[in-house]
């Protein structure tokens, strides 16, 4: 294989549908010096039989169970380029997003380039849903512009600025604690529009509500566990208004974006169930930390 400038890690959490047609969008014959590592587990066993053989796609079976950030943290531990760009399976990228990536020259400032996620025209209300909870805040139109946050999964990182946080990666690649810890390196995140996936959800109506179930839970726990016991108690008492402050939030950025109010409604019941799991999963994730001592 010849020399690895990029790595891209593919997360395949109830998505193999779409492999075929991310693997045709990054057409890894144009791109000699890019490395594709898709992680998957046995809930997509079908993964290893949708691809063609070709000495620069690595298949990493992570562990039965892992999440999305396990398998990304699966895969930065293989990767060989000096940057990784992360993405999920649910994400099928534009044809020209390799390009895009490549083309980006990150200075040592910069911790993270992340991109834009569009929805598939033929989503459903429920679909529509799954895209406004996790990509509401990330939807075009968007300038390039220094950002808090980006969505990793359509984002672009230097792989030395992710390894120096070893003991976090342990844990997954739970992108929200590693832009924490590049703001307090001093370090920054930017918005490019013209990195651009499609949101193309595979995700059945139980396995999207038990994904956001289990990624809350997670969250609860590593939020509050170095918390006092007071101030466990606190959360876990405001953890029933959780669903409704996320829905505020949401629909506000909806408002703010201006394209999707008329997807609001349809999507409406899909989103209070998916926001009710997320904190139902919170609440659990703080009733679990106060078995921790501080």
């Amino acid at each position: 294989m010849a020399r690895v400038d990029l790595s891209i890690i593919v997360a395949v959490e109830y998505a193999q549908q779409n492999i075929s047609a991310i693997v045709e969008e990054i057409n890894l014959d144009l791109h000699s010096n890019v490395e594709l590592i898709i992680c998957y587990t046995d809930v997509d066993k079908g993964v290893p039989t949708l691809l063609s053989r070709h000495d620069n796609i690595h298949l990493i079976h992570s562990e039965n169970g892992s999440r999305i950030p396990h398998m990304w943290r699966d895969g930065i531990y293989a990767a060989v380029g000096d940057q990784v760009a992360v993405t999920t399976a649910h994400c099928v990228p534009s044809a020209d997003w390799v390009d895009q990536l490549l083309s980006l020259k990150q200075s040592t400032e910069v911790a993270g380039v992340g991109g834009v996620i569009i929805n598939d025209s033929a989503a459903s209300a429920r679909d529509w849903a799954i895209y406004f909870i996790r990509y509401i805040n990330y939807a075009p139109p968007k300038k390039a512009i220094v950002a808090d946050d980006i969505a990793a999964d359509n984002a672009l990182y230097q792989r030395t600025d992710i390894m120096k946080h070893t003991e976090l990666l342990k844990l997954g690649f739970w992108e929200p604690s590693f832009h924490a810890e590049f703001r307090h390196d001093g370090k920054c995140l930017k918005i490019e529009p013209e990195l651009r996936v499609f949101h193309q959800n595979t995700y059945t109506t139980r396995q999207f509500f038990n994904q956001r179930f289990e990624h809350a839970k997670e969250f609860g726990l590593a939020r509050a566990s170095s918390k006092s016991l007071l101030l466990k108690l606190v959360l876990l008492f405001l953890s029933p208004i959780l669903p409704f402050v996320f829905l505020s939030k949401i629909l506000r950025a909806i408002r703010i974006n201006g394209h999707y109010t008329k997807r609001i409604i349809p999507a409406s019941p899909w989103l209070m169930l998916f926001l009710i799991a997320w904190g139902s999963g919170e609440a659990l994730g703080y009733f679990n930390a106060l078995k921790t001592k501080n």
